[in-house]
């Protein structure tokens, strides 16, 4: 189970070190953590953006490998392109 625990815990810091890399996620969480209530549908909780409840993904190629050849998401489709705010949902798992 620790191996387990480390993986996630990797995953999780790699998601949010792709709020550092992408300019759009770095706008929108300062402007949520301004001014929540001009953004219902996000929350932050102080380490990550949540939409309507699921973790929002910053562009990161590993994530996008790891969504689209391990869980079978749509991870990394021309949606991903278009709107880097995507979501990890699947209770745990992740889907854009």
């Amino acid at each position: 189970m620790g191996t387990i625990s480390l993986s996630w815990s990797k995953l999780w810091d790699q998601i949010v070190g792709s709020y550092r890399v992408d300019a759009k996620l770095q706008i929108l969480c300062q402007k949520i953590q301004e001014h929540l209530e001009l953004h219902p549908k996000y929350s932050w909780d102080g380490r990550m953006i949540r939409r309507l409840g699921k973790v929002v993904v910053g562009h990161n190629e590993q994530l996008n490998f790891f969504f689209q050849n391990h869980l079978s998401t749509r991870w990394g489709s021309n949606k991903t392109k278009s709107d880097p705010e995507g979501c990890i949902d699947k209770q745990g798992g992740i889907s854009r």
